[in-house]
């Protein structure tokens, strides 16, 4: 695979999207993000209440770059999951649909299935991605 790192007006941009995004992307799809892809593919990034200001972060970057709503996402209550106790409590926001990210999405889902993409470590794994991926 050829390199697709290039600058491009003051920005490092890989396959037409900004590094600082895509590595905000990566980082969290290494952790609990998710992603469909009807006709193209959009993101989904939840967190739970005590993590309100870190998901702000990540919309705060994601909606002023033009990936996302600049619609605050506001806390919900989530039903339990089996074996879970009382109400939980999270925040959530997904991406715009982006053909410029299908490519993320199928590096990430095989079948439907969610995997590592070990092929994109030396690409994308950023000091930015790692922080995103582990914040403590």
């Amino acid at each position: 695979m050829h390199n697709p790192l290039i600058f491009e007006q003051n920005l490092w941009v890989v396959w037409g999207v900004a590094l600082d995004i895509l590595s905000i992307l990566f980082g969290s799809l290494l952790g609990d993000a998710g992603g469909e892809k009807r006709v193209h593919a959009r993101f989904k990034f939840w967190h739970s209440a005590a993590q309100l200001p870190y998901l702000l972060w990540k919309h705060s970057i994601l909606s002023t770059s033009g990936y996302c709503s600049a619609v605050v996402p506001l806390i919900r209550t989530r039903v339990p999951l089996p074996g879970q106790k009382g109400d939980l409590y999270a925040a959530y926001f997904w991406t715009y649909t982006y053909a410029s990210l299908d490519w993320l999405y199928d590096a990430f889902y095989v079948n439907g299935v969610k995997r590592v993409p070990f092929e994109l470590m030396e690409l994308l794994l950023t000091p930015l991605a790692l922080a995103v991926w582990a914040p403590k």
